[in-house]
């Protein structure tokens, strides 16, 4: 497995998708924490005011479609080329195949996130000053950001790997991620709606029960974990009290086993052409 892995690198490191997306993650860390910094700082409550951990983690609104166009016209070439097939045939199985792809997309994908959050922390700690969390939470903000970037990567490996086609594999990407984007989106807002405009409450706000699971869908989901790892700091100002930031990691990790899983399995019953 390690010449898989030697051959996959060497490779990524010769991928101008992956510099070229990894020079526009560290060109909007820059810019949003400029942004950030331009609208937010006038306004913010004194209270509250803006620490590191909320702009050197903020790629939370791009990691999940950049990760996907590199991870799929990565892997896709392995099916044009018919590398893969070349792999096969030199006697490679296809767990091996498959959980080196993966690790390379992963390491991607962190990557890109690491683009993002090194360019943000030189722009920004000169401004905002340090980080104001222990070394420990730092740990875990770290590692939850890691495997949240990296159960994108596990899903977009297993799509890529089962479809076996650049185009359409990308697009069911993006359409993934756009779709995981929103649904966290829509959770997000009904924790606002207890009470509608005219001070009545809101007949279609859901009841505790419900609201439980949404509150525990939400942190599930990546693109959920995004933006409440963006706020670790800032807690008032999520809809969602005692969020178990410790479970984070421990749910990241379930969705990378589920989705490699899948893939693993759907992959060995593959037939390649």
């Amino acid at each position: 497995m390690s010449n898989l892995l030697s051959a996959y690198f060497s490779r990524l490191w010769r991928e101008k998708i992956f510099w070229i997306a990894l020079a526009f993650m560290g060109g909007c860390g820059i810019f949003f924490t400029v942004i950030q910094h331009i609208t937010q700082q006038p306004y913010r409550d004194p209270a509250y005011p803006i620490t590191p951990e909320e702009f050197c983690f903020n790629f939370h609104q791009l990691i999940g479609v950049v990760s996907a166009i590199v991870c799929c016209l990565f892997l896709g070439r392995e099916f044009q080329d018919g590398v893969l097939r070349n792999k096969l045939i030199a006697g490679y199985p296809r767990w091996k195949i498959y959980l080196s792809g993966f690790l390379a997309n992963a390491a991607a994908s962190v990557l890109l996130a690491l683009g993002y959050s090194l360019t943000a922390c030189l722009c920004g700690m000169p401004v905002f000053g340090g980080f104001v969390i222990s070394p420990g939470e730092m740990l875990l903000l770290i590692l939850s950001c890691v495997l949240y970037v990296t159960v994108y990567a596990s899903l977009f490996t297993m799509i890529q790997m089962l479809t076996g086609s650049q185009v359409v594999s990308l697009v069911l990407c993006i359409v993934l991620t756009l779709g995981l984007y929103v649904s966290s989106e829509v959770i997000f807002n009904l924790f606002y709606e207890p009470v509608a405009w005219d001070g009545i409450s809101n007949p279609n706000y859901p009841g505790d029960t419900v609201l439980g699971y949404l509150e525990m869908l939400y942190q599930f989901l990546p693109t959920g974990q995004g933006v409440l790892l963006t706020r670790y700091t800032q807690p008032s100002y999520v809809p969602i009290e005692n969020v178990s930031y410790g479970l984070l990691p421990c749910y990241s990790a379930v969705l990378i086993a589920l989705t490699t899983g899948a893939g693993l399995w759907g992959f060995s019953k593959k037939q390649l052409h």
